[in-house]
C-alpha cells in the first residue's frame, strides 16, 4: 500500500482526507487530526506550518504502526481491590480501605506509643473488628502479671490478650464490643454492646461498658455487674473484695475486671473454665472484638 503523500501546501491539507487503512483497523481523517483546518482561515503561513508538521507526524506514526512497532496503550483503571493502609489505627480503617480477608494486620494507634503492632482483624456486618481476646483450646495460660496484661501476650492468630495499653488507646474513640462464646454442645451465643472503653494505667484500666442498645443472645451480665471496675492481676489487687484480704485474680487464676469476684470471666485459669453467669454449658471458646 502506498503511504499518503507528505503535504507541502495548505490547499493539499484542507482538501485531502487521510485514509490509511491498515487491515481495516485504522482510518484517520483530517478533522480528527487537525481540528478541521479549513481554507477560509487567512493566517495561512502559520497554519500551514503547524498543520504540515502535525500531518507529517501522523503519516510517520501510521507507517510505524504498519510495521508493528507502535505500542498500544491501555486505559488505567481505578483500583477495585484492597488498597494499602500504612497508618490504619484499627481494623475498621482496613475495612474502609477495601480489606475483607480475616487475618493479621498492622495497626498504628498512636505515633507516640508503640507505633505499630499486630492484631487479628475479622470482617463482618459492614465492619472491621479488632480482636482483643481469643481463647479456643484453653492451653495458653492467662494467669499473667500486670505487666504481661498491660503489654499483651500469646499469638494474635491463636489464644491471646491484645494488651490493656493497646485496648486503652483503641477505645479513645467510641467503640462497640462484640463477644462470641461457643459451648461444649456447639451452641453459639453472642452479644454486642454499643459503648466500650478502657481507661489508662493510672485509672487501673477501668472498664466502661454501656447497656443501652445492647443486643444479642447472651444475657447481659457484663455491663450490669462489671461496668466501672478496675483491672486486677495476681500482683496488682484492684478488686472490691475486702474480707479475708483475698485477691480474685489469684483464686480465679486470671486477670480481669473483678468485683467480688465476677459474674463474667473469660480469662479464668485453665482447669477452672471460662465463666458467664446463668450459662450452664461448659464454654469452649471465646472471642472479644471491637470496632468503631
Amino acid at each position: 500500500m502506498t503511504p499518503p503523500p507528505r503535504l507541502n501546501t495548505l490547499s493539499h491539507l484542507s482538501h485531502a482526507a487521510v485514509h490509511y487503512d491498515l487491515g481495516g483497523q485504522i482510518a484517520v481523517d483530517r478533522c480528527f487530526t487537525f481540528g478541521c483546518v479549513e481554507k477560509r482561515d487567512n493566517s495561512s503561513d502559520i497554519k500551514l506550518e503547524v498543520a504540515k508538521r502535525l500531518y507529517n507526524e501522523l503519516v510517520e506514526k501510521l507507517g510505524r504502526c504498519r510495521a508493528g512497532k507502535l505500542a498500544t496503550t491501555t486505559p488505567t483503571l481505578a483500583p477495585t481491590g484492597p488498597v494499602p493502609c500504612p497508618a490504619c489505627r484499627d481494623c475498621q480503617a482496613y475495612f474502609e480501605h477495601g480489606h475483607r480477608s480475616p487475618g493479621i494486620y498492622k495497626l498504628t494507634v498512636s505515633l507516640n506509643n508503640p507505633p505499630t503492632f499486630d492484631a487479628w482483624c475479622d470482617f463482618f456486618g459492614n465492619h472491621g473488628w479488632t480482636v482483643i481476646q481469643r481463647r479456643d483450646q484453653q492451653k495458653a495460660s492467662f494467669n499473667r502479671s500486670w505487666q504481661e496484661y498491660q503489654e499483651g501476650f500469646g499469638r494474635v492468630d491463636g489464644e491471646h490478650w491484645l494488651g490493656n495499653e493497646k485496648i486503652h488507646l483503641l477505645t479513645q474513640t467510641n467503640q462497640k464490643l462484640n463477644i462470641q462464646l461457643v459451648s461444649s454442645n456447639g451452641r453459639v451465643r453472642e452479644g454486642t454492646w454499643q459503648w466500650f472503653i478502657v481507661g489508662s494505667e493510672s485509672e487501673n484500666y477501668k472498664l466502661g461498658i454501656g447497656s443501652n442498645g445492647y443486643n444479642g443472645t447472651l444475657r447481659d451480665e457484663f455491663s450490669f455487674y462489671h461496668h466501672g471496675l478496675n483491672f486486677t492481676t495476681y500482683d496488682r489487687d484492684n478488686d472490691r473484695l475486702t474480707h479475708f484480704e483475698r485477691n480474685c485474680a489469684i483464686s480465679s487464676k486470671g486477670g480481669w475486671w473483678y468485683d467480688t469476684c465476677s459474674n463474667v470471666n473469660l480469662n479464668k485459669g485453665n482447669g477452672l473454665g471460662m465463666f458467664w453467669y446463668v450459662t450452664s454449658e461448659r464454654l469452649l471458646s471465646s472471642v472479644m472484638r471491637i470496632t468503631r
